[in-house]
């Protein structure tokens, strides 16, 4: 999910975890502030921030066997652990992403690599996001103040983003 603050993109991400995760399965979800409230489901583990030391952090989330993977909220270098987790595993990941539009993920990635100091070319770092994320859903609030899904968009491996739903 990505948008500005205060947009409901925590409200649709639980939302989303507790009608679309099966009980059975094993969620690991890591919050900085107990935001998510997963009640119904299986969560073997809940870790904030302050207990994922980067860049190891996802990646030590992932030595609990998960089903799935819930992340309140990426910030910074996270994302690109994050975005390399999608790209390796066959988890159903969630998470939200303080970006006001879609479109500008594919140049946040790109500004992140030099903090890891991993160099991809240009058109590769397309490809590799196409391949590891699915969908972005675009959450705004409009002008009453209600938040609501503006898009639903699929990165292209040539930067560029699909539409799958505008409202």
């Amino acid at each position: 999910m990505t948008g500005a603050v205060d947009t409901g993109k925590t409200t649709l991400l639980r939302a989303l975890a507790q009608t679309g995760i099966l009980p059975h399965e094993r969620v690991v979800v890591v919050d900085a502030g107990d935001e998510l409230h997963l009640t119904r489901l299986r969560v073997i583990t809940q870790a904030g921030w302050e207990d994922t030391e980067e860049p190891d952090g996802l990646r030590q989330a992932l030595r609990r066997r998960p089903d799935r993977l819930i992340v309140g909220e990426l910030r910074g270098t996270r994302l690109l652990d994050y975005l390399e987790i999608g790209l390796t595993t066959s988890l159903g990941l969630l998470a939200t992403l303080p970006l006001r539009q879609p479109e500008d993920f594919v140049d946040h990635i790109r500004a992140l690599l030099p903090r890891r100091q991993w160099a991809l070319p240009e058109d590769m770092v397309a490809a590799q996001i196409s391949q590891g994320v699915d969908l972005l859903i675009a959450m705004q609030r409009d002008k009453r103040g209600r938040r609501r899904v503006a898009r639903v968009v699929q990165p292209l491996p040539d930067g560029t983003v699909r539409t799958a739903f505008a409202d």
